[in-house]
């Protein structure tokens, strides 16, 4: 797998599987890269209100890598111009185990 590709499964599993979006319902992510080698990864967030869809809204995930790695370096979230939610990494086993 070459590194853009584990940057991508890594920022989605950041976004996807480890962000706590405040309880907002997420009904779609469409990633995009941006330039600076590849390190930033943005990903358009689609919230839906289940009771008005007019009240739907856009907001954006934003994951940041080490240079020349997979390493994240950064993950956050914002909607209206406001941060949302919180990042928790993924525990590693210990090595040896």
């Amino acid at each position: 797998m070459t590194l853009e590709q584990i940057r991508y499964e890594k920022a989605n599993e950041a976004v996807c599987e480890n962000y706590d979006f405040d309880g907002e319902v997420v009904a779609a992510i469409d990633w995009q890269v941006y330039e600076n080698e590849g390190r930033e990864r943005i990903a358009n967030v689609y919230f839906e209100d289940e009771e008005n869809s007019e009240r739907s809204k856009l907001g954006h995930a934003i994951v940041r890598f080490e240079p020349g790695s997979d390493e994240i370096t950064e993950v956050y979230a914002h909607v209206d111009g406001h941060d949302i939610g919180s990042y928790t990494p993924p525990v590693s086993p210990a090595p040896g185990r």
